[in-house]
């Protein structure tokens, strides 16, 4: 790389076909560490990549805090994102985050929008095409467009399923308890029975997380674009019960509340595919030891978690991690009614679901303002 001024040029030359979009994404991320940077040009085997959609002086000349890489950021999560909430068992959004906005909320169209299947949880994938719940009890997991006169489908049965989550790249992650450890003959990679009969943010508060499943009983799968059923490898979480569990937008890592002898721990694992296609989170850190009663976690960016929990001899609360791991919790308060659930996404502000059964919304961290009545508030994610 050479710096001339206020401009990168990379050049990256015997190389096959790549894939210039991402690779431009990782260039640009890394550039906006370098405020000096302000517009880089990348050559490929001699030959300059244009980015159309980029802002900056040209398509060949791009900005490094162009929005055009937002969905494969470290947050993964493109501008303009709606908050999504639950309202009599319906799905509702708004995309301007403010209590006039949400008073013009919009019915989510598609039948897990329109409350035609009761959904204990829910989750919206990140291009907020498609919805993804887990019916009253757990015991399925359903996919729907949100489109009018879509149809709903059944991709998990026979289960007892908790948790969801959604990556950029369409995968759909889901959490199972299981009658035993996750590596035993009940629950193979291939899908086994916890997958049914299944052919390819959370909602209500009827699943809870104060009672996790005993250590081992704890299933990982991932429907690759929503459909294909894949184990995924988290024994080395079989010494400690998992209360919640969230894959980050990005698909890269897993943020998890486990549970040993009653305390609780926030800890952020990687995900990793081997070449066999083989998918595996490990290598697991602990991170805000100073929480105490951690019950939710989302992702708020890529590098920031939120989560519920309360420091010795204080009320529950919302806090801001870093993943950095020596950077201390922040408080970001709580609803003068009580949190129940968080959640974040980059740029936007923090949302809560609290015990008045009102959505909360929190701007600067400290300040939270009810703005409409409704549960289990979350980004899409």
């Amino acid at each position: 790389m050479r710096v001339d001024e206020e401009r990168a040029v990379i050049r990256i030359d015997g190389v096959g076909r790549v894939d210039e979009y991402r690779m431009g994404a990782q260039i640009a991320w890394t550039l906006r560490q370098l405020p000096e940077v302000q517009e880089f040009m990348l050559v490929v085997n001699d030959s300059e990549v244009a980015f159309q959609q980029a802002e900056g002086e040209s398509a060949e000349l791009p900005r490094p805090g162009s929005d055009h890489w937002a969905e494969v950021g470290p947050g993964a999560a493109a501008a303009g994102l709606r908050a999504y909430y639950m309202q009599e068992r319906q799905l509702w959004s708004a995309a301007e985050l403010g209590a006039e906005a949400f008073s013009d909320a919009e019915r989510v169209p598609g039948p897990l929008g329109a409350g035609d299947v009761p959904l204990e949880r829910y989750a919206v994938s990140m291009r907020e095409g498609t919805v993804a719940g887990i019916t009253v009890g757990g015991g399925e997991v359903v996919t729907s467009f949100a489109s009018a006169g879509a149809e709903y489908r059944e991709v998990l049965s026979d289960g007892v399923f908790t948790d969801l989550s959604w990556d950029v790249d369409g995968h759909l992650w889901v959490v199972e308890e299981t009658e035993g450890p996750a590596g035993s003959d009940e629950s193979e990679d291939d899908g086994g029975d916890a997958a049914g009969d299944s052919e390819g943010g959370n909602a209500s508060e009827g699943l809870s997380s104060d009672t996790p499943a005993e250590p081992g009983a704890t299933a990982l799968w991932t429907l690759r674009d929503g459909d294909e059923v894949v184990g995924v490898d988290i024994s080395e979480l079989d010494d400690r019960a998992v209360a919640d569990l969230r894959i980050s937008r990005d698909g890269a890592r897993a943020a998890v509340v486990t549970e040993v002898d009653g305390q609780r721990s926030l800890e952020v694992g990687r995900v990793a595919v081997d070449g066999d296609g083989r998918v595996s989170v490990g290598d697991f850190v602990t991170l805000a030891g100073e929480l105490a009663d951690v019950t939710d976690v989302a992702w708020r960016s890529g590098d920031q978690l939120v989560v519920l929990g309360s420091r010795e001899g204080g009320t529950r609360q919302a806090f801001l991690v870093a993943l950095d791991g020596g950077t201390p919790a922040t408080s970001a308060g709580a609803p003068p009614s009580g949190i129940t659930s968080v959640s974040g996404a980059p740029g936007q502000p923090l949302i809560a679901g609290s015990e008045d059964g009102n959505v909360y919304l929190s701007n600067d961290r400290l300040n939270w303002q009810s703005v409409v009545e409704g549960v289990s508030p979350n980004y899409p994610g």
